[in-house]
């Protein structure tokens, strides 16, 4: 792989223009933001279990992983303005994460690093979760740093490298639920890309390859392992409390996808099919609390989905990739600017922000609501187009191990997402995304400049 050392060195005054850029932006969205914009309603789930490892110094939660409140505790003790620091660090997270790609694109082809340096920094759905105290933002860098590690490792073979990969899958199966299956994908994605790239492997090198980060992870999360097994889960990444609960929550959004109702509406046609089944009155199931209903909706998943009919059920799967690849942030920003946070954990209220409330035109929309969606849809749908063409180049100059890797990591957080289509469930692997799509602009422009008559050089990597 070229080293991509040299270009991204001369442009050191563009990388910190942007840097200047990106800080104001985030400063200004900060200071601009109503009272409490920084709040959603998965924020508290992550600053109980902060809040009480400073008190006792002790980590306890049922359904969250330890990683993000160790940061937002360490955060809190050393400064007061812990709102601001908090989105200061993770607009630092969200730079690191772009210089991380940048250098990757750049590996992979010559003049496309600054390019993804701008995509990343300023793709409005990690600039808004980079605004929440939400742990996606510590996520995405810890990934982006250990596909880094992973494609050079598939270059060089070095067992070093490796083991950096593997301690940054190890950090992101301790922010994120879905981050145990990263160190699961791994070894395989690790072991196809290296047979790839090297002629005649051997094969117990290769299972060497493979095996090294995966211990390296599991050292990385061994004491959060050991704790979760102390408390009675076994040696699990995550709690079956936040097993039932995500379940539950994939449920009510294929529900909502098959009959197109609002996600409210859909958790009580749920409830409603499993009191049936479970002959559970009403009034019973209403003197449950939300971790029971979590255990029966989720033991009962199946029947749930495999209840509805083939083409309603595909789909619903149809839509939840489409919804994972499309969905703009529109409705987010709009309601960030015009609610407060209160409001904003109300779904009723927060769905009038949706593109579907805007395109209907049953109710009045704003110019802020208007701007949202024009804006994010634009950025959405540039940056998909410019992907094909990215991935496409890739193709033609067989990059196959590139294609496996990215392909099989924006395959797995597409399937983790299930049938929630939050972006916040794509920004991990959007970095990815920037880097075809900056790879697509400049194969564009190389197109368009040949088409004029001029000349332009394109230096491409060996990769």
């Amino acid at each position: 792989m070229a080293s991509a050392h040299g270009h991204m060195a001369d442009n050191k005054k563009q990388i910190l223009v942007v840097f200047l850029l990106f800080i104001f932006l985030h400063i200004a969205v900060y200071s601009l933001s109503p009272a409490n914009g920084f709040l959603e309603p998965d924020t508290t789930s992550y600053l109980a279990p902060a809040n009480a490892l400073i008190q006792t110094g002790s980590f306890s939660s049922e359904t969250r992983l330890p990683g993000y409140p160790f940061m937002l505790a360490g955060i809190a003790v050393v400064t007061k303005r812990f709102a601001l620091a908090v989105v200061m660090a993770q607009a630092l997270l969200l730079f690191m994460t772009a210089l991380v790609a940048s250098r990757l694109s750049e590996n992979i082809l010559s003049r496309t690093g600054l390019i993804t340096l701008v995509f990343v920094c300023f793709n409005p759905a990690a600039s808004f979760y980079a605004q929440q105290i939400l742990p996606d933002t510590l996520f995405a860098f810890f990934l982006i740093l250990h596909i880094y590690f992973l494609v050079q490792a598939s270059h060089s073979g070095s067992l070093t490298t490796a083991i950096g990969a593997g301690m940054a899958a190890g950090a992101t199966a301790l922010i994120r639920g879905n981050g145990q299956y990263v160190i699961w994908l791994m070894p395989l994605a690790l072991s196809a890309a290296y047979a790839l790239l090297h002629e005649r492997p051997q094969k117990p090198f290769i299972c060497k390859l493979g095996v090294t980060p995966v211990l390296a992870a599991l050292v990385v999360c061994s004491p959060w392992l050991i704790y979760n097994w102390q408390k009675g889960e076994g040696v699990s990444f995550i709690s079956r409390d936040y097993a039932h609960y995500s379940m539950h929550d994939n449920v009510v959004a294929a529900i909502a996808l098959e009959r197109n109702v609002p996600f409210t509406n859909a958790r009580e046609a749920v409830y409603d099919m499993v009191r049936q089944k479970e002959n559970i009155q009403k009034i019973q199931w209403e003197s449950f609390t939300a971790a029971q209903k979590y255990r029966f909706v989720s033991s009962n998943s199946f029947y749930i989905l495999l209840s509805s009919n083939v083409f309603d059920f595909s789909r619903a799967i149809s839509k939840a990739i489409i919804k994972f690849f499309l969905v703009n942030d529109g409705q987010t920003w709009a309601a960030f600017w015009q609610l407060s946070a209160d409001r904003r954990s109300e779904p009723e209220i927060v769905s009038r922000y949706s593109l579907s409330a805007v395109l209907e035109g049953k109710l009045p929309v704003s110019a802020t609501t208007y701007a949202s969606h024009a804006g994010t849809l634009g950025v959405v749908l540039l940056m998909r187009i410019l992907g094909v063409l990215g991935a496409i180049y890739f193709a033609r100059k067989k990059l196959w191990y590139l294609l496996a890797i990215f392909g099989a990591y924006v395959t797995l957080f597409t399937l983790s997402a299930g049938f929630i289509g939050y972006s916040r469930y794509r920004v991990p692997v959007d970095p990815l995304l920037m880097i075809l799509a900056a790879v697509g602009s400049l194969v564009s422009l190389r197109f368009v400049v040949t088409r004029s008559g001029r000349q332009l050089s394109f230096p491409v990597s060996n990769g």
